[in-house]
């Protein structure tokens, strides 16, 4: 786990990260993430999507995917089954921006 903002008064903010080895965009995507919550009071935690109990309800979400609290950072619901799949973003990754307002969204009370 990775504690991002950790001088901060507020408690750090559960984030999971969701990947798997041949996944080909969760590099890019988690360099992104680290990059837009620099400043911001988060724990991440990777979640490697191939060590999961075949019911574990986390594979019902492609990879990557960022959960925050247990739910899609986008707002993306989990699939009917549990599968080991890549996620696709129709408009390509998030940006460092994008993420970065979508995260300070889901840290407001």
């Amino acid at each position: 786990m990775l504690v991002l903002g950790a001088c901060s008064s507020q408690p750090a903010m559960p984030v999971e990260f969701l990947q798997f080895s041949s996944c080909p965009n969760s590099p890019a995507l988690r360099a992104r993430l680290d990059a837009a919550t620099t400043d911001m009071p988060i724990a991440i935690t990777p979640v490697d999507l191939e060590s999961l109990a075949p019911d574990d309800p986390r594979l019902r979400w492609g990879a990557p995917t960022i959960l925050v609290k247990g739910a899609d950072l986008f707002g993306q619901p989990p699939a009917d089954a549990p599968a080991l799949s890549c996620r696709a973003f129709p408009n390509g990754l998030p940006s460092i921006e994008t993420l970065r307002e979508a995260m300070a969204r889901h840290a407001s009370p």
